[in-house]
């Protein structure tokens, strides 16, 4: 069965778009597709066909990216269940708290481990990969 992953970040920087393509890489191969795209040009119809959802955040505050703006507000109003988010860093401090909150009501299964913000290379990230691809697996057999 062919998995649907899309990751999604911001700000769209060389930086974030570096880290957002070794996510990708982590998670290409076999039976999943891999698609990726800045937040500011991404959609519900990028969301709605995958498994699985990355989200890259690079802020030093707490806000919720201003590039999520689009997809935060259509959050409000979709139903996600069934389907699976994790969050990477894309800075030196874990700045998704807000963006999570903002996908509660989707019902969106939500793994809470995210990789060190310091230590965002190949190697960390096949690790976190294999951790976020289990949370997906419990997701689809409705254990989580």
């Amino acid at each position: 069965m062919v998995q649907q992953v899309f990751v999604t970040y911001a700000p769209e920087t060389a930086d974030a778009r570096r880290i957002a393509d070794e996510v990708k890489a982590a998670f290409e191969g076999g039976e999943t597709v891999v698609t990726a795209k800045p937040a500011s040009q991404s959609s519900i119809l990028d969301i709605e066909p995958a498994d699985l959802v990355l989200f890259g955040v690079g802020r030093t505050d707490a806000d919720i990216p201003p590039e999520y703006a689009e997809l935060v507000r259509v959050f409000a109003g979709c139903n996600l269940a069934g389907k699976a988010a994790a969050f990477f860093p894309l800075g030196a401090s874990r700045a998704s708290a807000a963006l999570r909150r903002s996908l509660k009501p989707t019902e969106i299964s939500i793994l809470e481990e995210e990789p060190a913000a310091e230590k965002t290379g190949r190697n960390e990230l096949r690790g976190w990969a294999l951790v976020v691809k289990e949370f997906l697996k419990g997701v689809r057999d409705g254990r989580r």
